[in-house]
């Protein structure tokens, strides 16, 4: 989009006539930008038809309708905000009330939503077990866009970097099939070969390796070493918001960095 500090994208499914809409933006208050973005927003919809509409980011603003009900700041600009999601139908998805910005204890991050979302929504809800060290909590938004024909979902894939690989040698040895060499090969015997050392690898595979732990937030490059960082990032974090003193917050940006840097270098390695 032509908006500043705004992305879109639009996310087709096979079986969907119109896509979803997706738009993530950082609000700069005492701008022109949600102006700006009322009227792109306006010669885009008017020209494209969504199934879903989305649009979430830092809106830098407080009101009423989404800040706990003891904060009672209400920004000017907000009604702006408000004024272009109900032009095009948009709804807030966040709980009322949810505190996106712990320092203030406020609401400034949002997740908007059409009808279409709305009926499809899983979760949307602050996500604090992929918390990464900003100081904004993460907001996890899950919708159901193509439900499974095919039943229950399939089970998590083989966690190969936890297997016991001296047990498997063992138990694969014990399952694979003995061979005769006496007798000729034909062509069922070599596939019911192939058939039974499948197996054997499969069964030892299964009774070695635990399966893995997946989540719409699991990537490949995640070591146990980024999740201990990433805790002592968020103790030096809490323990600074508590006391704010300039020592802490030199101890939390420490602690912040170095997560970063390694969680660079484990997608690098990657």
């Amino acid at each position: 989009m032509e908006t500043p500090d705004t992305v879109a994208i639009a996310l087709q499914l096979d079986q969907e006539q119109h896509p979803t809409l997706l738009i993530n933006i950082y609000n700069t208050k005492h701008t022109p930008q949600l102006a700006e973005l009322r009227t792109q927003l306006r010669k885009h919809l008017r020209n494209n038809t969504y199934n879903g509409v989305i649009i979430a980011g830092d809106f830098n603003l407080h009101h009423p309708l989404w800040n706990p009900p003891s904060y009672h700041v209400q920004d000017p600009e907000a009604d702006i905000l408000i004024d272009v999601m109900s032009q095009i139908r948009l709804k807030p998805m966040l709980p009322l009330g949810t505190i996106t910005f712990p320092r203030a204890k406020t609401a400034i991050d949002l997740v908007w939503g059409n009808e279409y979302v709305e009926q499809r929504i899983i979760k949307c809800r602050i996500a604090s077990n992929c918390d990464h060290g900003s100081d904004h909590h993460p907001i996890e938004t899950i919708l159901n866009l193509r439900p499974n024909p095919y039943g229950p979902q399939a089970q998590q894939p083989y966690n190969y970097t936890k297997t016991d690989w001296k047990a498997f040698e063992q138990k694969l040895e014990n399952y694979l099939p003995i061979l005769n060499h006496l007798t000729q090969p034909t062509i069922d015997t070599v596939n019911q070969l192939a058939s039974d050392i499948s197996a054997a690898i499969r069964r030892a595979t299964a009774e070695t390796t635990p399966r893995a732990d997946i989540c719409p937030f699991s990537k490949r490059w995640w070591r146990k070493e980024l999740s201990d960082l990433r805790k002592q990032a968020q103790r030096a974090r809490k323990r600074f918001n508590r006391y704010g003193t300039q020592e802490l917050e030199g101890e939390w940006k420490e602690h912040r960095t170095r997560y970063k840097r390694k969680m660079d270098e484990s997608k690098r390695d990657t």
